[in-house]
């Protein structure tokens, strides 16, 4: 799979990321306050894992995107490796959150619920598009 340094995507006016000249397939890696990202691409959109790192190597961040936004899980770590939020996208819309404090203990829980702008988008995109 092609990896590139994030600097050589360009965002074109139809919203895609271009680099060269063509619609991005790959890896974009880019280094973020001593930290790095890495973030899949699929014909210009976000489509696959990103990740990013703490600058100790530690793991920071993942979660999945489809077409461009988040769709599928999402993991956040405290510095020391520790699970801080684990959740769960569809389409861009947050279905279920956990967040957890620095014992490990569940500090909060979102999940969603009938009602509302993002359960109606959530309920159109599901009719729309399936499921997954």
């Amino acid at each position: 799979m092609l990896k590139v340094h994030e600097e050589c995507l360009e965002y074109g006016d139809d919203s895609l990321e271009y680099c060269a000249g063509v619609a991005f397939t790959g890896v974009a890696v880019n280094v973020v306050d001593g930290g790095i990202t890495e973030h899949e691409y699929k014909d210009g959109l976000k489509d696959g894992e990103s990740r990013a790192w703490y600058p100790s190597g530690v793991l920071r961040q993942r979660y999945k995107c489809r077409n461009g936004g988040h769709h599928g899980f999402y993991e956040e770590f405290y510095p020391d490796g520790g699970l801080k939020a684990s959740g769960f996208y569809e389409y861009g819309i947050k279905v279920s959150m956990l967040e957890f404090d620095l014992t490990g203990r569940v500090s909060s829980q979102f999940v969603i619920g009938p009602g509302g702008q993002d359960w109606e988008m959530l309920l159109a995109n599901r009719q729309k598009f399936g499921r997954w």
